[in-house]
This record gives structure tokens, C-alpha cells and sequence, in this order.
């Protein structure tokens, strides 16, 4: 709907959530994880480190790799769909990192 102004239907809205279902079995990187499970101890708060591990994610950018490709400038947003399908995947499993080490660690 976003992306295109239209209501989608029924198989638009399978695809997508199979699509994103089949994303969340990816793994949040190892860096990322770690650089989480430092921040509690510094006061860091739940928000900034939610940005930050979005922002420590870039490596593995599709956007990012088509850019610096030289990739058409009307093709860069299939890439940038890519990587909010992927960061919406792992979104779960950042926030409950955060969660867990800010309130229960």
C-alpha cells in the first residue's frame, strides 16, 4: 500500500507475509549482537540502541552494495525494499535482545 497506493489483495498479502516469514529465520549478525549486549552497562537507551544496531547492519546492505555498484538510480528501490523486508524480519529479535539485556539482565 505503501509503496504502490493500492489496497492489496489476498495473495499480495500471502506473498508478502511468506516473504517475511521466510526472512526471520535469518540471523541478526554476530557483531550486532554483541554490540547489544554491551550497551546496558553504559545506560544506553533502548531506542538509540535499537537505531544503532539498524545503522551497524549496514554491511550486509543490498542498497548499499547496488549503490556503490553505480546501479540505475530507478533500480536502487527494489534494493532498498530488500533491506527494510530484511530489518523488518530481524526486527523481532533485535527488540527483544534490547529488551531482555536493558530490563532483565
Amino acid at each position: 500500500l505503501l509503496l504502490t497506493g493500492k489496497i492489496p489483495n489476498e495473495d499480495q498479502v500471502a506473498a508478502v507475509s511468506a516473504d517475511l516469514a521466510a526472512r526471520a529465520d535469518k540471523q541478526v549478525p554476530d557483531s550486532v549482537m554483541q554490540m547489544l549486549n554491551t550497551f546496558p552497562a553504559l545506560g544506553v537507551h533502548p531506542m538509540t540502541q535499537l537505531v544503532q544496531a539498524i545503522l551497524a547492519m549496514q554491511p550486509q546492505s543490498k542498497f548499499a552494495d547496488a549503490y556503490e555498484r553505480g546501479v540505475n538510480k530507478k533500480d536502487l528501490w527494489e534494493f532498498a525494499y530488500e533491506d527494510s523486508m530484511d530489518i523488518l524480519a530481524v526486527l523481532p529479535k533485535i527488540a527483544g535482545a534490547i529488551y531482555r539485556n536493558t530490563f532483565h539482565d
